[in-house]
């Protein structure tokens, strides 16, 4: 056992450094000084978590009812014995000083930490135990009854904690599940993604010059099918992200992938919900979209409403060609998706050189001067 308490020079050298704290005028930090790592490892990881306590966080705080009066009389001991060596003996012998705090400062710290995450903490997260403190110190055979609630209780909390988070998780609404599918949908696709190094860095330019200004900022990247434009949308769009980071809004939908992005109506309602989630409903409240020409009024409506000075926004929308041809969504995608956006706001997608059935590209073409070849 290794005990950490100050003793001897180092409880001389403890009380210099916050002395010097204290008549420093505020000129050193006194959380620097005088807490210990752990108290800061509590204070950063604990106090400060925005959201899901409840879920995320257990305390099991336990005291020892009477160690202050020991620790107390051991220092009284100490101070009153008549040479080294009998001092020295004291030491090995006393407990309460390894418990508890022997210095004043010491004591008050941690009664100040404890007070401050009890009054953090919902009661429902927290766990308290009073044990009498005895002159031998905490054995398993003299309270086993406390160790075995303890250890029952801990059991007991986090598989309560373990069990609320997979229920959270099995709750996810459509929106998140439809962004769950799509991110891991990119995820697996951009992982395997090597080479081509000088095409990915044509997209990723064109993307990036499309953000300068106003005007045609949509991005379309064709090429034959099994080309690998599905592949290279999801690598850009991951490399995008690692590069800005929360600095800008990075959105991905692979088209026929899942229900909400199998037609051109729903695809749009889902990123609406997006934006609107991300940014905090910033933009006003979220739109009714009922019918086709509605979602596509609120759509242009809400990419119009992002603000100037805000983070950028990048939606990526991969294989318009897998759009099904409800409301023209594929045909004539000119109907839903605007050729021109704000100088903040960049659109991607990717499509066949040729369908036979519709001519996306060529009905693109007339709109859009960023056209990259896969």
């Amino acid at each position: 056992v290794v005990s950490t308490q100050s003793t001897g020079a180092q409880s001389v050298m403890q009380k210099t450094i916050w002395k010097a704290v204290r008549e420093s005028g505020g000129e050193l930090s006194s959380d620097t000084w005088m807490i210990s790592v752990t108290e800061r490892e509590v204070l950063k990881g604990l106090l400060k978590l925005k959201g899901g306590i409840k879920l995320s966080c257990l305390c099991m705080m336990r005291t020892l009812v009477g160690l202050e009066e020991a620790v107390e009389n051991e220092e009284k001991e100490i101070s009153e014995a008549k040479d080294k060596d009998e001092r020295n003996m004291l030491y090995s012998k006393q407990l309460a000083r390894v418990y508890g705090c022997p210095i004043e400062e010491d004591q008050k710290l941690l009664t100040e930490l404890r007070d401050r995450v009890k009054e953090f903490i919902p009661k429902s997260s927290f766990r308290e135990y009073a044990i009498p403190w005895k002159s031998e110190g905490l054995s398993l055979e003299s309270d086993l009854d406390y160790v075995r609630q303890f250890s029952s209780d801990l059991i007991a909390e986090v598989e309560a904690r373990i069990q609320a988070g997979l229920e959270r998780r099995r709750k996810l609404d459509d929106l998140e599940k439809e962004v769950y599918h799509h991110v891991l949908f990119a995820h697996n696709r951009s992982k395997n993604f090597y080479g081509r190094e000088a095409l990915k860095e044509k997209v990723k330019l064109e993307i990036f010059r499309s953000l300068e200004k106003e005007g045609s900022n949509v991005v379309v990247v064709y090429g034959n099918s099994g080309s690998g434009k599905t592949s290279l949308m999801c690598s850009a769009a991951s490399d995008v992200y690692r590069y800005a980071g929360d600095e800008a809004l990075v959105m991905i939908r692979m088209c026929g992938t899942s229900v909400l992005s199998s037609n051109a109506k729903d695809l749009m309602k889902s990123i609406i919900d997006q934006v609107w989630r991300a940014t905090d409903d910033e933009l006003g409240p979220i739109p009714k979209c009922k019918t086709f020409e509605s979602t596509v009024k609120a759509f242009h409506n809400m990419l119009e409403t992002i603000p100037d000075e805000g983070r950028p926004v990048l939606i990526f929308i991969d294989s318009l060609d897998q759009l099904n041809d409800q409301d023209d969504g594929r045909s004539q995608p000119w109907k839903w998706l605007p050729m021109k956006t704000k100088s903040n706001l960049a659109i991607i997608v990717s499509t066949l050189p040729n369908d036979s059935n519709y001519q996306i590209l060529g009905t693109l073409r007339s709109g859009i001067e960023r056209l990259v070849q896969k």
